[in-house]
């Protein structure tokens, strides 16, 4: 209901999250990017596309081979795409990919420019150099990957082959409970797995920027430029340098969440130096 999605929405602004990619909403706290028309209220930006099964599986078939699916999205006249592909590590996971890239057997070009996938786990290296080629951008939630799979999407290689990419938490059974424990996620499995491959600055830029290019929406939102709309996350450094502050963060070193230039959350003498009349949470 939306007193849950209401709640879901405030712990993620108490880490510094302004918007929401989630199918599903509850108007009024964060930006909710995702819809099947219309506009996202405040940028003036065409929503999300957001489908959690493309191709009709909804009851849980499992195809290893061909394209013998319920029902397959066929490319999507919109700004932006967020389908879920190939989450799992077996060739069913990978062959969904297949059938969303390729007429053969059956399969749609579906995949375009427009499209970020949610999860990739599957995928095998030609297929990455796929994505490359046209142009698909990668959601990556590796806190939920690794907690389901033990393995997440070949993020070193896609990053390579100049893939965007994008920091998402996925759910919450099996997801972070909000942005700053899934950069947190993505920071540690950086180092001990991926030999620092990504500085702290490349994942602050996944949670930010990244995201929003991944919803076609960084002519708006996630990065401080003029012209862009003030949806800013402002946290205390503690000791720390540039953007280790922010990856390194814990909701208590927020101390200021601005959505539209407007306060949401944030240290009390902060908010109450900006506006009155807001609620204080003990």
């Amino acid at each position: 209901n939306n007193d849950e999605k209401a709640w879901g929405e405030l712990r993620f602004a108490l880490s510094g999250a302004t918007a929401v990619n989630g199918s599903g909403s509850a108007p009024g706290l964060m930006r909710n990017l995702d819809g099947f028309s219309g506009t996202v209220p405040g940028i003036n930006q065409p929503t999300v596309r957001y489908e959690t099964f493309p191709l009709g599986d909804s009851s849980g078939q499992l195809i290893s081979s061909g394209c013998d699916y319920p029902e397959i999205d066929g490319p999507q006249s919109v700004d932006s795409y967020a389908p879920h592909v190939s989450e799992g590590i077996d060739v069913e996971a990978r062959n969904e990919f297949l059938c969303l890239t390729s007429t053969a057997n059956g399969g749609s070009e579906t995949l375009m420019s427009n499209t970020s996938i949610i999860h990739g786990v599957g995928l095998l290296p030609i297929d990455v150099d796929t994505m490359a080629g046209l142009g698909v951008k990668l959601i990556w939630s590796p806190r939920s990957n690794i907690a389901l799979y033990g393995d997440t999407a070949q993020v070193t290689m896609m990053a390579n082959l100049g893939i965007e990419i994008g920091l998402g938490t996925d759910w919450m059974p099996s997801g972070s409970m909000n942005m700053l424990r899934e950069i947190q996620c993505a920071a540690q499995l950086n180092q001990n797995n991926f030999g620092n491959f990504f500085d702290d600055r490349a994942l602050w830029r996944m949670a930010t920027l990244g995201s929003a290019r991944t919803m076609a929406m960084d002519d708006a939102i996630g990065i401080l430029a003029n012209g862009r709309t003030a949806d800013i996350a402002i946290y205390s450094n503690n000791g720390g340098q540039h953007y280790s502050a922010v990856v390194n963060a814990e909701p208590a070193d927020v101390a200021l969440v601005l959505i539209g230039g407007k306060p949401i959350s944030g240290n009390t003498e902060v908010v109450n130096a900006l506006e009155e009349g807001c609620d204080v949470l003990d």
